[in-house]
């Protein structure tokens, strides 16, 4: 596993496709399995806001080329269980990592009649992001579908995913807890989005 303080950047590129792995074991299982693989970045999960499967101990991030070629992790030996899913960018995307922050990992699956409403809904929170009280948090990548991507077993294939950074693990609660946010933001989300998998992790 490649090191962070080595690499605190995060490079995503078009003509790219990242593979993330949500994966659910001990800590010293997960650092035994990940220990030969090409990572871009693994983060230990601190807390799921919001999710239909078990929450993941880590969530980890690679680039691949071809993802049924590219090793992975397998469940045993520790690891009781793993999901995947794969994204691309429309552009070329970096940002730095820092230690002291928390970074939010999420997958959307969309309603086509109401995904219009999803830019409603960032333009109407955004000011509330501004303003609730915390540091705002800053969406650092948006990520596309990859249409090859069939849900089985293994895989998962939302709509939609992104990165977004906080202040602190307990920022994301504040903000939707917050009564502007509840009225005029959280309708629309809730109108735009069928299902939602969401986990805030710190760097390893």
């Amino acid at each position: 596993m490649k090191s962070i303080s080595e690499n605190s950047t995060l490079h995503f590129k078009k003509e790219n496709l990242y593979r993330f792995s949500l994966v659910s074991g001990s800590m010293a299982a997960i650092e035994r399995a990940i220990a030969n693989l090409d990572t871009m970045a693994v983060f230990q999960v601190t807390s799921q806001p919001n999710g239909e499967f078990e929450r993941p101990d880590c969530y980890i991030v690679q680039a691949v080329d071809n993802p049924d070629q590219t090793p992975t992790i397998e469940t045993g030996n520790g690891i009781e269980s793993i999901r995947y899913t794969l994204f691309k960018v429309q552009g070329d995307v970096s940002f730095e990592l820092d230690r002291k922050k928390c970074y939010e990992f999420f997958t959307a699956w969309t309603v086509p009649e109401n995904a219009h409403l999803l830019q409603e809904f960032f333009e109407v929170s955004e000011p509330i992001r501004q303003s609730y009280g915390r540091p705002a948090p800053v969406i650092r990548a948006q990520f596309g579908p990859v249409e090859a991507v069939r849900e089985d077993g293994r895989y998962f294939s939302p709509s939609m995913g992104g990165m977004v950074e906080w202040d602190d693990r307990d920022d994301m609660f504040q903000l939707i807890g917050h009564p502007k946010f509840a009225e005029s933001a959280a309708p629309l989300f809730a109108k735009a989005v069928s299902r939602i998998e969401m986990v805030i992790g710190q760097l390893m």
